[in-house]
């Protein structure tokens, strides 16, 4: 027990005001965490359960179901507290109290593509609402209790008046396929609770939509069919009330996934309780962090053409653009040009004698080493795990940078590439003369297909490096650039869904942000309403579900996995906080509901998994894995597997 834990403890016995201080700074803890073990299983439901909701002081919690059935229970005494037919004919997805009803009225939205108003005491609806489609999930604010919004798989984010009847209780305030084409989906939505104007959305593609609900206009109750032109001028979205956010390789990386029968779409998105951050998990890859203030611009700006020829854009040509970190401790900026020789980071060398090498403590010394050694043993992911640790610690660190980008690289996880990439350009960033990130960075743009990026990069490292040109490593990438840029290129069968975007949604896409940081380990792909959420009275960790019937628990400020528990015979799909103390819900296929908290130690502690890094790996694979495959194990019938792994002929050692 730490002594910072003590004093809170000491402070909560003598000070009659703080217990609920004292509960909201211990809500979570490395200790607590590790501590975490089953506490009980709440039966009562017929089919999965699909969504969860707290209400506002704790004391209930809300369980919607296949079966059509929500649930209210009271978490501490395990008990149900009432059953209510809803009348759904579908499968609920999405549950949530209504606020400063004295818990008394639920909204629901399910598969039957209708949102309905209950009332809690008489079991009974007070209101229904229609959409054109699946409602995925429903939101609501204290800031404005009498509404409620909902996203639907027709593409539009509805917002209701729960005081007004149907016919003019709803108004569509954002319609996707208008900007998007017909095959627009809403999948997720959340509200900042800091910042309630501020509405996010996630979609079935992997952007991440950030919009200002005081900016938006009314949209007509009817909108025209898709490709019809309006007779007004109205926007759904524009650049005064729309940001976009997306990892910055998977914007380049849809089209070569879904030819793998891998689609990308955002199955939840929350705020951090802060309201400064966003958390997205992506299906069909990882977990992402984005700042939505501190925005990280991505280092590939790809090109955009405009119908409208008379309109200039100064987004003609895609480019490669390596900027400074967005946290601003390094003084000098990178202006992106066509090519990334152009735009590496141009410091003056006197400058950086100092800078170059910085002076590391003992303990980021150790951790160095210790990681050093991981990669030698080709035990890449607990090197990356401790690089990470060293890196919080010292945040301007070439090396450092220098030698995770090595072992993404080897290790070749989705996104793992362009984690690399990002960690070339920091190390460049602190030293230019960085010879193995300047190296690894081509390497980086070889294998995410910027070729002409890489070319051009890879002409500047020969010019400033004249001894390495002729080596054997830098002739055999120089070989496989040429070869690749020779080769002809694949037919886009997908370039009709580009067409369908209007011009503004190209440009949103094209200026989205970056992200801030990447949860990897879980599986995302068999589900569309898998859930990712923060934990603690700060958000100091990031949760989520998995294909595999586990949750992770990773560090949010170190990204690393620190805790994997076995919750679902199947499927984990629901993870939602207890707003105050340190429990858990979750759920998913089963038709459970499972609670989680801290217990003693000689409490039964079989759901915990050990090997973390093999269940990280295995889902990994997972998702990779062949659609037929996958059919086939789930018959029972193995593949069988060549172990070869291919060479990357890079000098990867780390320095």
């Amino acid at each position: 027990m730490d002594h910072a834990f003590t004093r809170r403890l000491c402070s909560r016995e003598v000070n009659f005001h703080y217990p609920e201080q004292f509960s909201y700074q211990s809500y979570i803890d490395g200790d607590l965490l590790q501590r975490f073990r089953l506490e009980h299983e709440l039966n009562g439901h017929t089919g999965c359960v699909n969504c969860l909701d707290w209400n506002q002081n704790g004391r209930l919690l809300a369980s919607g179901s296949d079966d059509t059935n929500i649930i209210l229970w009271d978490p501490f005494s395990h008990k149900a507290l009432n059953t209510i037919q809803t009348g759904h004919h579908g499968n609920i997805f999405s549950v949530k109290f209504m606020p400063h009803t004295n818990d008394k009225v639920v909204a629901t939205g399910a598969a039957d593509c209708h949102v309905f108003i209950h009332d809690v005491n008489y079991s009974e609806k007070m209101n229904s609402y229609t959409c054109n489609s699946r409602v995925k999930r429903l939101v609501s604010s204290p800031a404005s209790p009498d509404n409620l919004w909902s996203a639907s798989e027709d593409g539009m984010i509805r917002e209701f008046d729960i005081r007004q009847p149907a016919r003019t209780g709803a108004r569509v305030i954002i319609d996707l396929t208008q900007m998007c084409g017909p095959d627009a989906e809403c999948k997720c939505l959340a509200i900042n609770p800091i910042h309630t104007h501020l509405l996010a959305v996630g979609a079935n593609d992997p952007y991440v939509r950030l919009y200002d609900r005081r900016m938006i206009r009314d949209a007509p109750q009817s909108p025209p069919q898709y490709g019809q032109k309006r007779k007004d001028n109205f926007h759904y979205s524009s650049h005064a009330c729309a940001s976009y956010f997306i990892p910055g390789h998977l914007r380049h990386k849809q089209k070569e996934y879904r030819r793998k029968m891998r689609y990308l779409c955002s199955t939840y998105v929350a705020f951090s309780p802060l309201g400064n951050e966003l958390l997205v998990n992506i299906g069909g890859e990882q977990v992402y962090l984005f700042d939505i203030y501190n925005r990280q611009k991505a280092l590939f700006q790809p090109s955009i053409t405009t119908p409208n020829k008379s309109k200039k854009s100064s987004l003609k040509n895609g480019s490669i653009k390596l900027p400074m970190p967005s946290h601003g401790d390094c003084p000098h900026s990178s202006k992106g040009t066509n090519g990334i020789s152009s735009t590496l980071p141009q410091i003056d060398l006197g400058d950086m004698a100092q800078k170059a090498a910085p002076t590391l403590s003992p303990e980021v010394e150790r951790l160095k080493d210790k990681a050093n050694e991981l990669f030698g043993k080709q035990q890449f992911s607990a090197a990356i795990m401790v690089y990470n640790a060293a890196i919080n610690l010292a945040s301007k660190s070439s090396v450092l940078y220098g030698n995770r980008a090595a072992a993404y690289i080897k290790r070749a996880w989705d996104g793992d590439m362009y984690a690399a990439l990002r960690d070339c350009n920091n190390a460049l960033v602190y030293n230019t003369e960085h010879i193995k990130a300047h190296f690894r960075l081509v390497r980086c743009l070889f294998e995410l297909h910027w070729l002409k990026e890489a070319q051009s990069c890879l002409a500047e490292f020969k010019q400033k490096y004249p001894s390495y040109a002729k080596s054997r490593a830098c002739s055999a990438l120089e070989k496989d650039i040429k070869s690749a840029l020779k080769s002809p290129k694949k037919s886009d069968k997908d370039a009709h869904e580009e067409e369908s975007f209007c011009e503004e949604e190209k440009l949103l896409q094209v200026q989205a942000y970056d992200y801030l940081q990447r949860y990897c380990g879980h599986c995302n792909t068999t589900t569309d309403i898998k859930e990712a959420n923060f934990l603690g009275s700060a958000g100091q960790y990031i949760i989520a579900g998995s294909d595999d019937g586990s949750f992770f628990v990773w560090e949010k400020k170190t990204a690393n996995l620190v805790r994997v528990m076995h919750a679902d015979d199947s499927i984990v799909n629901c993870l939602q906080p207890h707003p105050f103390t340190c429990l858990l819900a979750t759920s998913g296929i089963d038709y459970l509901v499972r609670l989680w908290s801290p217990m003693g130690g000689d409490a039964c502690d079989d759901r915990t998994v050990l090997e973390t890094e093999n269940a990280a790996a295995a889902n990994q694979k997972r998702m990779n894995t062949d659609p037929l495959e996958t059919m086939l194990l789930s018959m029972g019938i193995r593949t069988v597997d060549s172990g070869e792994e291919p060479g990357d002929g890079i000098p990867c050692s780390t320095s």
